[in-house]
């Protein structure tokens, strides 16, 4: 039986010896790929022991030359399993073992870049983290085969729903692909890091993101050789005592010299948008270099806007340069209350526009009007077509409520003023995925237009993940065929879709938030 008490993940309850860990799982619909760090030129073999969490009974034990990396199949989907790998010397002698990890394979879409179980406390207990995949982004490097990818792992409720000790320091990894995302290897990873956004500057491979400290300031951590090590975190927000700054993975741009990133600023019980920028070329590291802007509340007298009922009505911008040079700040806008889902009122559905002034760094951004988009309740990510054909968007298509998000789908525009959908991407309502509706999810796009392709990182929550929102797993996927593929229709698609009968009785037993 699974005991909780003595999860096999918790320090007193390890066997783990020698210096070898686990440090990236990859489980797909009857196979796990196990990568591990801590190998020496003693080891020669290392050998998977794979126990079946609810029996105990041993369910695999291969033994392989010894790699970093190996793959175990023939494993049954559905089952949680401990995984553990021994470090074996020429005459399969253990040298060392490692901690104990939890996953449970099944069906997921695309590649699973990294995975945590519901239930595995490795990061929880070892550096009072959390359990859920969090903030994919991905970056390039030289050439479109070379891809880093990150992502956070975030607290949500500690572990059996109890609140974190002390304060969660969440922590971010990092993942690195040179065949065009095919296949994927462990980086590295940097404390006290949440919500991160890579960039590139002078050489160094930067992530600007947020300490969890309350009040939140801006941290910069750089890296001079691709994600493998980092120099010393700095911030680059001043401290306040009221307020916290927050970013997310999410476009940023180069105008005017600078280089410009939206930024959520929390103050008065609400979240505010404004900009960050450096001079393009100047020392990264040098806190004076950076700029904060003055931020902008949300006004419930705006065109557009609802009363406010929440304290994130707005979040999580994207800096678009528009076709005539300006720069745009397009952000998620929350409308609809999540304990109404049925109810959804199309004209609310969009996102809202900013205008930046990027003469000046200390402007905050102007409001502009709400923009018809059918993926504005969720976050979105926007990027534009390198070829100048106009503006790629993935996100969450709004159909039946704006609380789900099992459907990815991709924009398009000319203008970042008019869009369209093309097409669903990824659609697990439709293929009519077994999981209740509300517990599985697709969510958080990041993404790089390659050529004719787009290769993409999700948050992903499926088989027996937590809730929808609190993700298991980050996967990669390349869409093709964007330009060939694309629909000649003008039609709007703010459009949504009514409740069917029973969904609101089968969102109330689901245990569902934001």
């Amino acid at each position: 039986m699974i005991d909780h008490k003595t999860n096999p993940t918790l320090p007193a309850y390890s066997r783990q010896t020698g210096g070898l860990s686990i440090v990236r799982l990859s489980p797909s619909v009857s196979a796990v790929e196990i990568e591990c760090r801590g190998l020496t030129e003693k080891d020669v073999f290392c050998r998977v022991l794979v126990t079946d969490w609810e029996t105990g009974e041993t369910a695999r034990e291969e033994t392989f030359p010894a790699a970093d990396t190996v793959t175990v199949d023939r494993i049954v989907p559905g089952v949680d399993y401990i995984v553990e790998v021994l470090a074996l010397d020429a005459q399969k002698n253990v040298r060392a073992r490692s901690n104990a990890r939890i996953v449970r394979c099944g069906y997921f879409p695309g590649v699973v870049v990294n995975y945590t179980h519901k239930y595995d406390l490795t990061f929880v207990a070892a550096q009072n983290s959390g359990r859920f995949v969090g903030s994919p982004h991905i970056v390039s490097v030289e050439n479109d085969d070379h891809l880093i990818v990150s992502h956070d792992v975030f607290p949500g409720r500690g572990y059996d729903g109890q609140p974190l000790e002390d304060g969660p320091l969440t922590h971010t990894q990092f993942f690195e692909s040179t065949d065009g995302g095919k296949h994927w290897r462990y980086l590295s990873e940097i404390r006290c890091c949440i919500w991160g956004t890579m960039f590139f500057s002078e050489g160094k491979l930067c992530m600007l993101g947020t300490g969890m400290q309350k009040p939140q300031r801006l941290m910069l951590f750089t890296s001079p050789d691709c994600g493998r090590t980092w120099e010393p975190v700095i911030a680059v927000s001043p401290y306040s005592a009221t307020r916290g700054y927050r970013t997310s993975p999410t476009p940023h741009v180069v105008a005017d010299g600078r280089v410009w990133f939206a930024i959520d600023i929390m103050e008065d019980r609400l979240v505010k948008m404004a900009v960050a920028s450096f001079p393009l070329g100047a020392d990264v590291r040098d806190p004076k270099n950076w700029i904060m802007s003055d931020p902008t509340a949300y006004d419930p007298s705006w065109p557009g806007a609802v009363p406010p009922w929440k304290t994130k009505l707005m979040e999580e911008g994207n800096l678009v340069v528009a076709p005539d040079g300006s720069v745009k700040l397009l952000t998620r806008f929350n409308s609809h209350t999540y304990k109404d889902p049925g109810h959804i009122e199309p004209e609310h559905i969009g996102m809202m526009r900013f205008n930046i002034d990027t003469k000046d760094p200390h402007a905050a951004p102007r409001f502009v009007r709400l923009v018809p988009f059918n993926n504005g309740t969720h976050k979105f990510y926007i990027q534009p077509d390198p070829s100048g054909g106009g503006y790629w968007c993935l996100g969450n298509r709004t159909t039946i409520t704006c609380h789900h998000r099992e459907i990815i789908s991709l924009s398009s525009s000319t203008d970042l003023e008019g869009w369209r959908t093309e097409r669903d991407v990824i659609n697990l309502r439709d293929m009519e995925w077994p999981e209740l509706l509300g517990s599985y999810g697709i969510q958080y796009p990041s993404f790089l237009v390659q050529g004719d392709t787009i290769a993409a990182v999700l948050r992903t929550a499926m088989n027996f993940a937590s809730t929808f929102h609190d993700s298991n797993a980050m996967t990669f996927h390349r869409f093709v065929s964007i330009h060939d593929r694309m629909r000649q229709s003008s039609a709007s698609d703010a459009q949504a879709v009514p409740a069917p009968d029973g969904l609101e009785d089968k969102l109330r037993d689901a245990a569902l938030h934001d």
